[in-house]
């Protein structure tokens, strides 16, 4: 349940950290990071409601897509942008499978009754 907060919290430092890191002025940089930014902070309190792990999947899709950018969008010449997207964008995807992946472990079961 915490994690799903921390999640949510990488999401909005998405959305302003374009403007904190001076990356502003280059639209490739500020989209990318304002859109992954909302959508992983939305997944990830829509992924926190009961049979919704849908959005926990969307999430890292997006923070996957996040950590590709800098090379597809070719601003990995920007060295915050591309760490920022790297650190945060592998954050996301590994938190955002967290809940899901928890859920479905299943407890040992003895078998020798």
């Amino acid at each position: 349940m915490k994690v799903r907060w921390i999640v949510m919290a990488l999401g909005l430092w998405l959305v302003g950290s374009p403007f904190v890191l001076g990356m502003g002025r280059y639209p490739a940089v500020l989209w990318t990071c304002v859109v992954a930014g909302v959508i992983i902070s939305a997944c990830a309190y829509v992924g926190g409601l009961p049979g919704q792990d849908w959005a926990n999947w969307l999430g890292f899709a997006a923070a996957f897509a996040l950590v590709v950018a800098p090379f597809y969008l070719d601003y990995a010449h920007i060295a915050p942008a591309k760490w920022n997207a790297g650190i945060v964008g592998i954050l996301a995807a590994a938190l955002s499978l967290w809940d899901p992946i928890k859920s479905r472990q299943v407890p040992f079961r003895n078998q020798h009754r």
